[in-house]
């Protein structure tokens, strides 16, 4: 298994949420999408497919 590095994932910030690490900013509808995913779900940007990590 591949070491995890920053450069493989990134956070999501509000109040524009988007993607740190390319900043593709999210839609509504994606943003709920994502929220009303499991917690233990790996969820990836669109664009850049970096890991997301949600902070609540």
């Amino acid at each position: 298994m591949k070491p995890k590095t920053a450069a493989s994932r990134a956070r999501v910030i509000d109040p524009l949420p988007s993607c740190q690490g390319c900043h593709l900013t999210m839609s509504a509808a994606e943003l709920t999408r994502i929220n009303s995913l499991a917690i233990d779900e790996l969820v990836r940007c669109e664009e850049c497919r970096r890991i997301l990590i949600r902070i609540t």
